[in-house]
């Protein structure tokens, strides 16, 4: 499993947050169409904001029927196709750079020579 749950109908991720806001990404909410996708599951993104004790749902607007027929029969019914999703490897690799001086310089060498930029 991918995603933080699901059912025999959906696949789920939860974020949960103190803040008065939560920024939620076009790659995340891509990202969890395609899990579900693969598994034949409708995507549902939740975000908990935790002071407030309220989750809201984020969901395909073409997904709502699929979801009120599941919730109203407790069973999966046919569900929209989402593509595979081409990622770029540079947004995905994350490179963790060591807090010394030294590796923070060496750091900004490579991405120099990597990016040609002076």
């Amino acid at each position: 499993m991918k995603e933080d749950g699901e059912n025999e109908s959906t696949m789920v991720q939860l974020k949960s947050t103190d803040a008065q806001s939560y920024r939620l990404s076009m790659f995340d909410m891509k990202q969890l169409e395609y899990h579900a996708s693969v598994s034949n599951k409708i995507p549902i993104f939740l975000v908990q904001f935790l002071k407030q004790d309220k989750i809201y749902a984020i969901v395909s607007v073409e997904d709502i029927p699929y979801i009120s027929s599941c919730l109203k029969n407790g069973k999966q019914v046919q569900q929209t196709q989402v593509e595979k999703l081409d990622v770029e490897e540079s947004e995905v690799m994350v490179r963790t750079v060591k807090a010394s001086k030294k590796a923070r310089d060496q750091f900004f060498k490579e991405r120099s020579e990597k990016f040609g930029k002076n």
